[in-house]
């Protein structure tokens, strides 16, 4: 039952984090539209055929 609560409490900051890498990832194709083409789930590609992944999947991380 807690790892229940405990998933369905963490679901919406997935969503959140979510948007937020496809908003970002948005944002660097609309500065640079000559180099970056699309992004597809979690992942920037390039013009050139290139894929660069927008999150490592490790969560927050404290800015030192």
């Amino acid at each position: 039952m807690l790892c229940w609560v405990a998933l369905r409490l963490t679901q919406p900051t997935i969503a959140l984090a979510q948007g937020a890498i496809r908003a970002a990832g948005a944002a660097l194709i609309a500065a640079y539209p000559d180099f970056l083409d699309r992004i597809e789930d979690a992942t920037l590609v390039w013009k050139d055929g290139t894929r660069m992944p927008l999150d490592d999947g490790k969560g927050a991380k404290l800015l030192e």
